[in-house]
């Protein structure tokens, strides 16, 4: 989860000046479901006079009408920058001297805005209205297709994010997660302000809010603040979705591209665990960590040291449903197969064999501290507690550090041999075009 969480949690996360924000059960938190369903989390923050309003909603892609992918994320767009003539949401906190940014991801949407703790109250009610009223006119409309069509244009000329959309495909064929967050020019072409308009009808509601509070502010306050705020969303709860089953490919599946590139690029990827085998997701996590951070990631002495790879990575985010784990390479064009191959290998061993006590002990510090810097600003903490609260619960992000060091050798190689099976890996290969050439 650790690899991804901040692209999806901020552009600029603040950090503080003095201390982290305590860890652990309870930890300051106030929690508290008001009888429309929403839910409101908040955490007092004294050490500066800032405050994250943090909107979380059961809104994301995976929910896009058939044939229509990209939904969630116009809308986001649009509640965003459009509305009220003079660029919307972000208009309006960057006039209380705060910033504001969005993310759409395939299980949630987020809307969150770091403002001083004096305009809270403001920034608040300005967030609620905008996200529980959708005002966008058909230039609106036109004029953030436009920009989502560049952002899909993007996608396509990064040969990585390409590699991993292409192994969402395949990974998902009968599974929502299949389809790009973007959508596609096709499926973008078909979204209309009546689609946009029921999505938003459906999914915007109170059932399917969370809203996170973390910085100077008295909690009472802000549970008193936040239960006349949320009263802008309509009642109900979102639709729950057809039943999904993840039917990942049983045999190995190779795709192979050719893309304006001069370096090659291999991705595997391989089925991991959901949010409900929370240990599991842990132990994963870790797996991470031991194949490509520090000293002892395995991929980066098996592929940088003999100097086989440019660069080695891994990435995986916890989802509702089962989710994908990748590893991936960028080599010579003529060194594919063999990075293809050790690539898998170390997975094998890994499963195989396990980590030593010592390996994972060293990976256990790294994930830890990695995990308690992403989340130690107020924009950090914020997201992280969303982002939990909204796939499972809250809680999970407080005992997350103690149940990754309560792990041991064992459960990190079972979780290692179930799901990180090289023999079940969807394979991407990006290759250069003929006229490249390539080192």
């Amino acid at each position: 989860m650790v690899a991804k969480l901040l692209a999806l949690l901020s552009v600029a996360s603040f950090s503080p000046l003095f201390n982290a924000l305590p860890v652990g059960e309870g930890a300051g938190i106030v929690y508290e479901r008001l009888p429309s369903g929403a839910r409101v989390i908040v955490r007092e923050a004294r050490w500066a006079p800032l405050v994250v309003v943090d909107f979380w909603l059961d809104a994301g892609s995976r929910y896009d009408p058939p044939g229509r992918w990209g939904v969630a994320h116009f809308l986001e767009h649009l509640l965003m920058r459009a509305g009220d003539g003079r660029g919307g949401v972000n208009f309006s906190i960057e006039s209380l001297g705060g910033v504001a940014n969005a993310a759409t991801s395939r299980d949630f949407v987020h809307f969150y805005a770091l403002v001083p703790s004096v305009h809270f109250r403001r920034a608040l009610f300005t967030m609620a209205e905008a996200l529980a009223n959708f005002r966008a006119s058909p230039r609106d409309i036109e004029a953030e297709r436009r920009v989502i069509l560049r952002e899909i244009k993007a996608v396509y000329e990064d040969p990585l994010k390409f590699a991993l959309e292409a192994a969402f495909e395949v990974a998902y064929r009968s599974h929502p997660y299949g389809h790009p967050v973007e959508g596609t020019p096709k499926s973008l072409s078909l979204i209309t302000s009546d689609v946009l308009r029921r999505f938003h009808r459906e999914r915007y509601v109170a059932g399917g809010v969370c809203l996170v509070v973390v910085g100077d502010v008295d909690p009472e306050e802000a549970l008193s603040v936040a239960r006349e705020a949320l009263r802008a969303f309509p009642q109900g709860s979102p639709p729950k979705g057809p039943p999904t089953l993840v039917g990942w490919p049983q045999k190995p599946q190779r795709l192979s591209f050719r893309l304006p590139v001069d370096r090659a690029r291999v991705l595997l990827a391989l089925p991991a665990p959901p949010v409900s085998r929370f240990d599991e997701v842990c132990a994963i996590d870790l797996a991470l960590v031991l194949l490509s951070k520090g000293d002892v990631g395995r991929l980066r002495r098996a592929l940088l040291s003999p100097g086989l790879a440019d660069s080695v990575g891994a990435d995986f985010l916890t989802r509702r449903d089962p989710g994908l784990f990748c590893v991936y390479a960028v080599c010579a064009p003529g060194e594919v197969e063999r990075v293809a191959r050790i690539m898998a290998l170390e997975l094998e061993r890994l499963g195989r064999e396990g980590p030593s006590e010592e390996e994972l002990r060293v990976a256990k510090g790294l994930l830890s501290g990695m995990f308690l810097m992403d989340t130690e600003g107020m924009v950090g903490m914020a997201g992280n507690l969303g982002f939990y609260e909204t796939l499972a619960s809250h809680k999970l992000a407080l005992s997350y550090v103690e149940r990754v060091m309560a792990l041991g050798v064992e459960e990190v190689t079972s979780s290692v041999r179930r799901y990180l099976d090289p023999r079940r890996a969807v394979v991407v290969e990006i290759l250069p075009r003929a006229e490249e050439g390539g080192l």
